[in-house]
């Protein structure tokens, strides 16, 4: 009888252990899954900040060259990324 009670707390005791490593996992995966989110919105924003305006220069530049545009396309571009921004 002793032998059979045992047996069942050490069930008793694996299932613990497991739920507790599996609760330990999921607290991990959220915290990654908040930091990777959080990365991105970082980015995001670095990128709107301080790149976006080079690649419009940068397009700009190269209307210009390759189409010999009179129109002043960086005006263009600006006003596109105003309607954009005021829309959003």
């Amino acid at each position: 009888m002793e032998n059979l009670q045992l047996s069942q707390e050490e069930k008793i005791d694996y299932i613990f252990k497991t739920l507790q490593k599996q609760e330990k996992r999921e607290i991990r995966k959220l915290i990654l899954k908040t930091f990777f989110r959080i990365f991105i919105v970082i980015y995001l924003i670095y990128f709107y900040m301080f790149w976006f305006s080079k690649i419009l220069n940068i397009i700009n530049e190269q209307i210009k060259e390759n189409f010999k545009v009179e129109i002043d396309s960086k005006e263009i571009l600006n006003n596109l990324k105003d309607k954009i921004i005021n829309n959003y």
